[in-house]
């Protein structure tokens, strides 16, 4: 029996059954288990029709398409950058430090090629999602995952994007006024970065080590800098 079927029958016992089952801890009598035996029979007759069938599959494909699942376009107030419903969903995942993610539903992906191409591209556009050391493609034909892995626990994850968005709100409130418009505040960033920031040496040794993962028609040269707060 199919997850929707399994799910529907739940909900009918739960509203058929709801009289007998409300004398647990009473005990059941003769007249109440023959209810029960009454009742799982009409489920029964239920399921079995092929209307009810049908809308039940076409219920649970709709619940569980792309379309009907929500992505958060925020994370922890800064705004997820993605382009597509399937960025999202891969940014959504990383950033919370699934394992696992789910993109059975999404045609673009269809092996090792295609994970490399957008896992990348969401990383750089996303700084939040930390600590990603690998990251693969499964799948048995029918569902299709991403699987990811990191270099911490989830609650030290979310320990350390905690303080740096602190970081980043610390910094905006000494850089930025109410009043400012969007070109003001640019400015104000560019001068803070000019200001702040020195070059970091040390990120080509690890930039190098980190070649091998990015595909090439990815690759570019970034350097690292850290913020002097």
């Amino acid at each position: 029996m199919n997850k929707a079927k399994i799910g529907a029958m739940v909900l009918a016992c739960g509203v058929m059954l709801g009289g007998a089952f409300s004398s647990v801890g009473k005990g059941y009598d003769h007249v109440e288990w023959k209810n029960v035996e009454t009742n799982l029979g009409k489920v029964t007759n239920v399921l079995s029709s092929k209307t009810v069938t049908q809308n039940i599959k076409v219920a649970y494909k709709q619940l569980t398409s792309k379309g009907n699942v929500v992505l958060n376009r925020e994370y922890m107030g800064v705004k997820i950058n993605a382009d597509n419903e399937l960025e999202y969903a891969l940014a959504n995942g990383m950033l919370m430090g699934a394992t696992q993610i789910d993109v059975t539903n999404f045609k673009e992906i269809n092996n090792m090629t295609d994970v490399e191409d957008y896992v990348q591209k969401v990383m750089f556009q996303n700084p939040l999602i930390m600590g990603v050391t690998t990251f693969g493609y499964s799948t048995n034909g029918v569902e299709k995952k991403v699987i990811v892995r990191y270099a911490f626990d989830k609650n030290t994850l979310l320990a350390k994007q905690k303080a740096v968005v602190s970081k980043l709100n610390s910094i905006s409130l000494r850089i930025f006024t109410p009043k400012m418009t969007d070109e003001q505040k640019v400015k104000a960033i560019y001068d803070y970065l000019e200001k702040s920031s020195v070059y970091d040496k040390s990120a080509l040794v690890y930039a190098n080590k980190s070649m091998a993962l990015i595909p090439k028609k990815f690759t570019r040269f970034v350097q690292r800098i850290w913020i002097n707060g």
